[in-house]
């Protein structure tokens, strides 16, 4: 028989499920239904804080569910495991700029330093540096992360610089591949080295980017 109207959910034995009011389980609603997008929000901000604090190994739904106000079953209606939670979360981390055909070479390749540098601001140089040491136990969700953020900006990074030496602003015996690792590496490793593990400032970008770009035309005369 079912239960009378108003009565709250209620699982096996009759208990009820705790966390499910005030209509929480449709706010994060499973596919085809309406998605509250502040409460999407909060969970991926809660799942980078857990990505950071964790890493892929110790990662908990039940922690994100905690740090983000939503109950664990409604997070469940949303993502089945924490593997489809970590890749949708890497995912949002892992957005580059758009690519804009008007804007010159010079400005993209800024647009993606400037970019990359977000990526090594401190929660998410902590969540990479953590994500590479789980690796060998979670080569998958490495694999994943590898694809969606490391690679993705790389990519990117070689296209542009390929376009610069087909309009002649670089040499034509520019090791692509080479200079766009070189360029990342740089910014890795000066983040790194200052104190507190702070990224480049947009003073600093530009002024690596113009090293970058003497160095490179430098190296055909």
């Amino acid at each position: 028989m079912s239960a009378p109207r108003g009565t709250p959910p209620q699982g096996r034995n009759g208990r009820i499920v705790s966390g499910m009011q005030n209509g929480e389980a449709g706010e994060l609603a499973g596919p085809g239904r309406p998605r509250d997008p502040s409460t999407e929000e909060r969970v991926f901000a809660a799942a980078k804080q857990e990505l950071a604090e964790r890493g892929f190994e110790a990662f908990s739904m039940r922690s994100v569910a905690r740090r983000a106000g939503v109950a664990r079953p409604s997070l469940l209606l949303r993502w089945p495991n924490r593997d489809a939670l970590i890749l949708d979360t890497l995912e949002r981390l892992a957005e580059w700029p758009a690519a804009e055909p008007t804007a010159s070479v010079r400005a993209e390749v800024e647009a993606i330093v400037a970019r990359v540098c977000e990526l090594m601001e401190h929660d998410m140089l902590a969540i990479q540096l953590r994500l590479i040491a789980d690796a060998p136990r979670h080569p998958e969700l490495f694999t994943a992360f590898q694809r969606k953020i490391m690679s993705k900006g790389g990519r990117r990074l070689t296209r542009l610089l390929q376009k610069a030496v087909t309009e002649g602003e670089l040499p034509a015996a520019t090791d692509i591949r080479w200079a766009a690792d070189a360029l990342i590496g740089v910014i890795f490793m000066r983040t790194i080295r200052a104190p507190g593990q702070r990224p480049p400032s947009a003073a600093a970008q530009r002024s690596i980017i113009d090293a970058f770009w003497t160095t490179l035309a430098l190296a055909d005369s």
